[in-house]
Order: structure tokens, then C-alpha cells, then sequence
């Protein structure tokens, strides 16, 4: 080693022949080839190269595991949704079966087999309804092809799980009778205005459904029954305009707490028509503030029974062929804000009770015989209400200086 600490190369410096021995040895063995191995010589510093399907792992190995687990956490996804999906379809299916009828054709056509018949509900409906028939009660309710006979029938036959499903609460006894009372309505409504060709069915006679879910439609264009209250008792009817064809059913006054009974027909399109008359027991309705029977071709006479309807606000007897005098009761009615009898056969004189209505808003009695004045109508009216709208016929022999005529 010199000054410096560096060290000096070996032939510049003198060492014993020990040393030298050892150093040429240790050289030697550095170029010792085994013959029995083949070493392929690589240069110093240099890296052998890998194998290409290691390189290829190597950099791609991450990305297709990340890829691996992408694909399969997309795949369960699919696969739960179309578990949740069969789970719900299921599950709407069986509620269809359990609260809709399944063959709307079969179940409204009772079965004809007495011995298919709950005997002790049998008994039960016919000592309810038979009141409602006096002495004709057997004659009428034993005969199925009558629509009472029908609905009875259809009651004790395909809808035989009524009283578990009034049951389901602690009802009085006079609430349990008027739901049984009210349902058997309902199917009489059916049956006598041929049910089967209503334009919408609207779920009625559906076994397994409570009557006020017999309904379709969307919440603001609801028809069937739309309404109930907390008890269960029908509020509203609404069947306009739904190809009602028969009788309106006195049966209807069983619903005491209706509020709206709308069955006219439509100012376009599908039409109700009923024979006959209106029943005069529809006079008992005492919370009743709409009556909508227009344009049904109703005949008779308007029943004086109708002035009972002290909450009536609306009532149109409009289009059909009712014949006599407007009841003069009606114009008592101190609620009343819309009335149409136009388009009849009516005679007489205008009542004056109607003089004293000044809130009435629409008053249509035109296209009938009648004669007399409306002038005290005129004089009385309430000219703070916009939308008034009389109208009458026109060089008619009804005096009204506030009508438009037609």
C-alpha cells in the first residue's frame, strides 16, 4: 500500500512464495470448467432475460384478476336480481289468486249444485233479505235465474269465506249485518244490470276481496266502488258511462251511507241504459248529496220521495223520458247548487220552492212541456256566483229574463 492508502497492484510489489502459490491457485480455480455441465457464459453486469409467459404474468396477472373479480361480482348481481324478480312475480301471483277471481267467466256464474251451498249461511241470508221482499221473498230468492236468486246463490257458493272475513274484527252484530246486507246489494247490482258486459268489470264479485276494493282504475279516475268509510260501509258508486244494462236495483237502499251514486252515461262513448223506473226507496238515502242517473232512459215519474234527500247538492235526471211534474219538494232541498232536467217529457209548472234557491249554479230544464215563470228565480239569485248557468227553451212558454235558451 502506498502513501496514499491505495493499494498497490500486485506486480509492482514483492511478496513471498507462499503468497504467490496461494494467488495462483485462487486464479487458477476461477477457470476451472466442469466438463460434466454446460454453462452458457454470460457477460458481467448483464440480466438474464425471463421467460416471455412470466413476463406476460407477471404484468398482465393483476389486471386479469381484477377483471375476473369484476365479471363475477356482475354476474351474482344478475343472478340476485332474477331471484328478487321470480320472488316478486310469485308473490303477486299468489295475491291475484287469493283476492282477484281467477277465471272472471266462471266464478260470477254461481254454482247450481245446491249441496255446494254453506246451508247455515243460507239460512242466515235469507231471513236478512227476506224482509226486503214481504211475501214474495221465497218465490223471488229461490228462483237463479232472477238476479236476487243469482247474488244469493253466488253468496252461499263462491263467496262461502264471508264470515271469516267479516269475522277478522270484533264487529257489533248490527255492523257484521249490514256488511253481509251491503255485499249482496253489490251482487244484485251486478246481476241486474248484466254484469258480465260492463265495459269494466272493476272487480266486482271477486271472492276473496272486500266489496270496497271492488274498484279499478287510477285514484283520479276511479270507478267501481271508490269509496268506504272506517267501517266499511260504501260511500261512493261510480259506474258511468260502463255499459250498464238492465234495472236499477231497489236493493241499492240497503248502502244507507252513500254519498255519491253516479251511473249516467257519458257525454261521448259507452252508455248505461235502464228500464223502467226509479225506485222510490232511493229517496231514503239520508247522506246523499249526489244523484247522477242522466241519459239512461229512465221512464216514469221523478218520485216525490226525492225531496227526502235533505244533503243533496247535485242531481241529474237529464236524457231520459220521465214523464208528469217536477216534485216540488225538490226546490226545498236548501243545499241544492245543480240541477238538470232537460230532455224529458215533464208537464206542469215550475215549482215555486225553486224561487227560493239563489245559490243554484246550473239549472237545465229545457226540451221538456213544462210553462210557468222563472222570474223569481231570476230576482233571487246570488249575482256574486260566476258560474251561474240556467238555461231553457227558447220562445218557450217559460218566462226567464236570466236564462240562455236552446
Amino acid at each position: 500500500m502506498d502513501s496514499f492508502g491505495e493499494e498497490t497492484p500486485v506486480n509492482n510489489v514483492n511478496v513471498g512464495s507462499n503468497d504467490m502459490t496461494d494467488s495462483v491457485h485462487r486464479i487458477t480455480e476461477s477457470f476451472v470448467v466442469v466438463e460434466t455441465a454446460q454453462v452458457t457464459p454470460v457477460a458481467v453486469g448483464k440480466r438474464v432475460p425471463e421467460p416471455f409467459y412470466r413476463r406476460f404474468f407477471v404484468v398482465y396477472g393483476r389486471k386479469i384478476r381484477s377483471l375476473y373479480t369484476l365479471v363475477g361480482g356482475f354476474m351474482f348481481a344478475i343472478v340476485v336480481f332474477i331471484i328478487a324478480a321470480v320472488v316478486v312475480t310469485q308473490q303477486k301471483q299468489h295475491e291475484r289468486k287469493t283476492f282477484e277471481t281467477a277465471d272472471e267467466g266462471i266464478t260470477t256464474q254461481p254454482s247450481s249444485n245446491a249441496s255446494e251451498s254453506n246451508t247455515p249461511f243460507l239460512d242466515t241470508m235469507l231471513k236478512l233479505v227476506g224482509p226486503l221482499y214481504g211475501q214474495s221473498a221465497d218465490i223471488l230468492l229461490q228462483n237463479q235465474s232472477s238476479p236476487q236468486g243469482k247474488a244469493l246463490q253466488w253468496l252461499t257458493t263462491n263467496d262461502t269465506n264471508l264470515y271469516d272475513r267479516i269475522n277478522e274484527k270484533d264487529d257489533d252484530d248490527e255492523l257484521l249485518l249490514q256488511r253481509y246486507m251491503q255485499r249482496y246489494a253489490l251482487v244484485v247490482l251486478y246481476y241486474s244490470t248484466n254484469g258480465d258486459s260492463w265495459v269494466d268489470r272493476c272487480s266486482f264479485l271477486s271472492s276473496g276481496k272486500n266489496e270496497c276494493y271492488w274498484n279499478s282504475g287510477s285514484i283520479n279516475q276511479r270507478i267501481g266502488i271508490t269509496s268506504c268509510d272506517e267501517m266499511g260501509r260504501v260511500l261512493e258508486l261510480r259506474l258511468d258511462a260502463n255499459n250498464l244494462t238492465g234495472t236499477l236495483p231497489f236493493e241499492l237502499s240497503v248502502l244507507s251511507a252513500l254519498k255519491i251514486i253516479w251511473l249516467d252515461s257519458g257525454l261521448e262513448g259507452v252508455k248505461n241504459h235502464f228500464y223502467g223506473t226509479i225506485p222510490s226507496v232511493y229517496g231514503s238515502f239520508s247522506d246523499l248529496q249526489m244523484l247522477y242517473i242522466g241519459d239512461t232512459g229512465l221512464s216514469g215519474k221523478i218520485p216525490d220521495s226525492l225531496a227526502n234527500l235533505k244533503k243533496l247538492t247535485h242531481i241529474n235526471l237529464g236524457g231520459n223520458n220521465l214523464i208528469g211534474t217536477i216534485p216540488a219538494g225538490i226546490g226545498n232541498i236548501t243545499g241544492l247548487k245543480q240541477v238538470y232536467f232537460h230532455d224529458n217529457q215533464l208537464t206542469g209548472t215550475l215549482p215555486d220552492t225553486f224561487c227560493q234557491r239563489s245559490d243554484l249554479t246550473y239549472f237545465l230544464i229545457q226540451q221538456n212541456n213544462l210553462t210557468g215563470s222563472m222570474e223569481c228565480i231570476c230576482s233571487a239569485l246570488n249575482y256574486t256566483i260566476s258560474d251561474q248557468y240556467f238555461l231553457s227553451d227558447c220562445f218557450s212558454e217559460i218566462d226567464c229574463s236570466c236564462c240562455y235558451c236552446s
